[in-house]
């Protein structure tokens, strides 16, 4: 099989992936599904199992075509956050959700931070003026703190590790990894592809916000099932859209051998 059928392959499959999982969300919050926990959060940790895996069967048609292994760092990170969202899920049986997300802030630390390395690595490729990287590295790291200080310092205010390891996350893993996806986006000539990878980056890190803000109040056991959707849906399309990474990277880095 080739790389660039590979590469279509795995689009078409998260393609899928995100249809249906959109199309659930909604008819969760509209009411139209009624699931039980269990086989809501079930399906979630499917759905990020099928990405693992589409993710992994990419690489293996690929690594002897590219000298890279993106495809294997992407599917271990998102092996290692869907740990995290066991533990986010109403069955894990972890609460608090400040516990919840304590826990996730490792778990999705290992997974973004493996995302983040795999994007810059990529971009060493095609160098770019010192000056001008790092006033877009402190353009996002200001702009990250000011979300911080606005929207989820005063939540987790009581807190002192998500406190602290959420301000450390958004100044070093949350400039990373957009900083190595705008990258991307610039080394492939501007394409859709990196503009996709870009989107959905920026997607996963709304997504975070919208938890915090969303599931903090009260620091409830769990979520309401409404909340979870509405996350979701923002969380599982920036995981879909960032995943694409890899293939479209392998593409790319095959067109300039």
């Amino acid at each position: 099989m080739s790389n660039l059928t590979a590469s279509a392959a795995h689009i078409q499959r998260t393609g899928v992936l995100l249809a249906l999982s959109v199309g659930f969300e909604i008819g969760v919050i509209t009411g139209l599904y009624k699931p039980s926990d269990a086989v809501y959060h079930t399906g979630h940790l499917l759905l990020i199992t099928a990405l693992v895996c589409s993710q992994i069967w990419a690489w293996r048609i690929q690594r002897h075509q590219v000298k890279q292994h993106w495809g294997l760092w992407f599917a271990v990170g998102t092996l290692s956050t869907l740990i995290g969202d066991y533990v986010n899920s109403a069955v894990s049986g972890v609460t608090p959700v400040s516990a919840k997300l304590s826990w996730a802030l490792l778990w999705f630390g290992i997974g973004y931070t493996l995302y983040s390395v795999a994007l810059l690595r990529h971009a060493r490729a095609t160098p770019i003026k010192a000056g001008v990287l790092l006033l877009i590295i402190a353009l996002i790291g200001l702009f990250n703190s000011l979300a911080w200080f606005k929207d989820i310092a005063a939540l987790v205010a009581f807190a002192p590790v998500l406190y602290y390891g959420t301000f450390i996350f958004n100044l070093t893993i949350y400039v990373a990894m957009p900083l190595g996806a705008l990258l991307f986006y610039r080394n492939t000539g501007y394409s859709t592809g990196g503009l996709v990878v870009l989107i959905g980056a920026l997607l996963v890190i709304f997504s975070d916000l919208i938890l915090f803000a969303a599931w903090m109040p009260g620091n409830p056991d769990v979520a309401s099932m409404l909340l979870y959707a509405a996350n979701w849906v923002l969380y599982f399309g920036g995981q879909g859209l960032v995943s694409l990474f890899p293939v479209l990277a392998a593409e790319h880095d095959r067109a300039q051998q």
